[in-house]
């Protein structure tokens, strides 16, 4: 198990669909992000994913970590995607462009927020018809 998150009067929680990886979040969360990125596409199983991009000392795992995928994404640089090994559910990411931070799938969440995305990257890689009008954009990553 991983140190306990910096103490905060915020604390979400979430894990996997079967519950053997669980995970809590301190302090409040950040604006989502959606990336319209390949891999994004094929780990979500959807048009896009859902992201929060936060401190990685605001997580701490219950029991045993999640495992890990390294990927090599679209922007070339390592991803180590973190999911679980039993049900196969995405948690979270590490990209070697962002040390230090934990991108966690907003669908991982026990609650997740109402809030809907502020902001979309990989658009250059989006299917037309996801793209939120409006919304700031990056073709390729942040």
């Amino acid at each position: 198990m991983t140190s306990a998150p910096t103490s905060s009067s915020t604390l979400h929680a979430g894990g996997c669909l079967c519950g053997q990886r669980r995970y809590r979040i301190a302090g409040e969360l950040p604006a989502v992000v959606a990336c319209h990125c390949s891999h994004c596409r094929r780990t979500s199983g959807s048009a896009y994913s859902l992201n929060l991009v936060l401190d990685e000392a605001q997580v701490s795992w219950d029991g045993l970590p999640p495992a890990a995928y390294a990927d090599q994404p679209e922007s070339g640089h390592t991803l180590e995607r973190l999911f679980c090994d039993r049900c196969g559910s995405s948690l979270a990411s590490r990209a070697g462009l962002m040390p230090g931070k934990l991108i966690v799938k907003l669908g991982s969440l026990d609650a997740p927020p109402a809030d809907a995305p502020r902001m979309q990257v990989w658009t250059d890689s989006a299917l037309p018809w996801a793209v939120f009008a409006g919304l700031p954009s990056a073709a390729k990553g942040r």
